[in-house]
């Protein structure tokens, strides 16, 4: 079952990066392009059972550290398996925090993994066909042909869309039929649902005030960094935004960039906007141009604007 979910999520990936949706400058993602990117994904408010598989991956040695620091930290050489995946490099099955990851980052639907969502359903395909697939070579293999009937790319990703449309409709009746189960047994405790629902509005209520009178902590970009200042501050030059402890801490523009070299590649982020190229130690946005995205610093990068060019220009 589990192997069907995996080819799905390859496919998937295989996908995006055919269409130009993902922002590697690369035909696969370095190790330290995915570093940056399982960063920036997990500081998007992932939801339970994402953070979970995070720290399955990240935090194995149940360290009281802050994840995003550990990820931040995190050795290199244990994202390579993750990229071999990505790659179709290897026939050995990936462990499965692995896949899920992948799952994670591209946004994969539906997940978390269900055994119900691919139990009867047959997912054509092995991970190097998914790429096949995907490129649109129309060439098979003879390892394929002696698993699955030959048929054309065009019928294979018709069979996969089918797949997957058919378990997100056995997911939702599946959920459906779980709700209805929950209101009837819910009617016999109506009194007490009611009761807690006051509960519940009146702690609300109370909650809602106390925010509306207690200001919440928030920063400000001083040019280099971000500094804790009041919420009410009106006197910033820049705008002022809500408390984010890791970007308060780790978060700095790198002024002297003629230090950096390719020990910093994928460990430092850049913007280049109006041509003036901007080096930061954290992933993100521009703390100034707010819908600019942060990206990975590459070797080309730093050679062409940072390092002893810097100092020269």
């Amino acid at each position: 079952m589990f192997e069907k979910f995996q080819t799905a999520v390859r496919n998937a990936y295989l996908d995006l990066k055919n269409e130009g949706h993902l922002h590697f400058d690369r035909v696969y993602p370095s190790p330290g392009e995915l570093r940056s990117w399982c960063l920036k994904r997990y500081l998007e408010n992932l939801n339970h059972d994402d953070e979970k598989v995070f720290i399955d991956f990240f935090n194995s040695g149940k360290s009281s550290k802050d994840l995003s620091v550990l990820i931040e930290k995190f050795d290199l050489d244990k994202l390579k398996p993750l990229r071999s995946f990505i790659n179709g490099d290897t026939k050995k099955r990936p462990d499965e925090n692995i896949v899920k990851l992948l799952a994670i980052l591209i946004d994969f639907k539906p997940r978390p993994y269900k055994a119900y969502h691919w139990g009867e359903h047959v997912y054509p395909g092995d991970l190097n066909e998914g790429e096949e697939n995907s490129l649109a070579s129309g060439s098979d293999s003879d390892s394929s042909s002696a698993e699955w009937p030959s048929t054309d790319g065009a019928e294979k990703e018709d069979g996969t869309l089918k797949a997957i449309e058919q378990a997100e409709v056995e997911n939702k009746e599946y959920k459906e039929d779980t709700l209805e189960a929950i209101e009837i047994k819910g009617r016999s405790k109506h009194n007490k649902l009611l009761y807690a629902g006051v509960g519940v509005v009146i702690v609300t209520v109370l909650f809602a005030v106390y925010n509306i009178f207690t200001p919440a902590d928030c920063m400000c970009w001083n040019g280099e960094r971000y500094v804790g200042i009041d919420c009410q501050d009106k006197d910033q030059p820049y705008q002022v935004i809500g408390l984010d402890k890791s970007k308060l801490v780790h978060f700095q523009k790198i002024t002297r960039t003629d230090t950096l070299n390719h020990e910093d590649v994928g460990k430092v982020w850049y913007s280049k906007i109006n041509n003036e190229v901007e080096f930061f130690t954290y992933p993100g946005h521009h703390p100034v141009e707010y819908g600019r995205s942060l990206k990975a610093a590459t070797e080309h990068i730093i050679d062409k604007y940072a390092g002893r060019r810097a100092t020269d220009e």
